[in-house]
């Protein structure tokens, strides 16, 4: 099994100004509580991207593939988010979706026991001030930083910033931890598999390991990581097993 991806940016012109016919009840209501137009895009892309491999995903594995409308992918407590008829019965698919400088990343897997964790975050590659790194990154993780040109600094900081994101997610805690309580150790080498874990498909993935803190749980369940820079974004995946 591989974890199916892609990336949005665009929306085709009927989804933007017909979203109802693609949204279920609960997703039509959500829509129409955003005030900011950069917010709705930003949802809507989501959404879209994540319905396309929902239903790709589902095709895949031998299961029915339902109407547009008659799916949808809403928020639990956690802010992960959950697959689902409209009537409220759950899918075999899990999805994760992130967005950034108007473009959307999302990832679906068959998860049909809601046992495989899946974070995935999109950063726009840019410079990140040393307040920052200072703020947010850990001592090694900075001195690594500063020990770069001017140039290398934007993506490896970038590339950093979002791994931790995404290992956060994973773990279903996102940024109401200290980032500073996941540690990245990068790798410009080809990710291996890990055993008994899912990969992003396609080639051109490296790895990254996290060291976790104490606090932060886990279980001692492993996890596993991939990032990637493509199109002037950093894409990174972290995989885990419920504890």
């Amino acid at each position: 099994m591989t974890i199916s991806w892609t990336l949005l940016s665009e929306l085709p012109p009927g989804a933007a100004s017909h979203p109802a016919a693609w949204l279920g009840p609960t997703e039509r209501r959500r829509l129409g509580s955003f005030r900011v137009e950069k917010r709705r895009g930003d949802w809507l892309r989501g959404r879209l991207a994540a319905k396309c491999l929902v239903a790709r995903v589902l095709g895949e594995t031998g299961h029915a593939e339902p109407a547009p409308d008659a799916l949808e992918i809403v928020a639990e407590p956690s802010g992960a988010p959950v697959v689902r008829l409209a009537g409220g019965k759950a899918l075999p698919v899990g999805v994760s979706i992130s967005h950034s400088a108007g473009t959307a990343f999302c990832a679906a897997w068959p998860d049909g026991g809601g046992k495989l964790r899946v974070g995935v975050d999109l950063e726009q590659i840019a410079p990140r001030s040393p307040g920052l790194v200072r703020d947010f990154f850990r001592a090694e993780e900075a001195a690594a930083w500063g020990a770069l040109s001017e140039v290398a600094r934007a993506p490896f900081a970038t590339a950093v910033w979002s791994t931790k994101e995404s290992v956060l997610k994973a773990l279903r805690i996102g940024l109401r931890a200290d980032t500073r309580s996941v540690g990245i150790l990068l790798s410009n080498c080809s990710a291996s598999p890990a055993e008994g874990l899912p990969r992003p498909e396609g080639g051109g993935w490296k790895g990254f390991a996290a060291s976790l803190d104490p606090a932060l749980g886990g279980g001692g369940q492993p996890l596993a990581g991939y990032w990637r820079e493509e199109n002037g974004f950093v894409l990174t995946v972290a995989v885990t097993r419920a504890a």
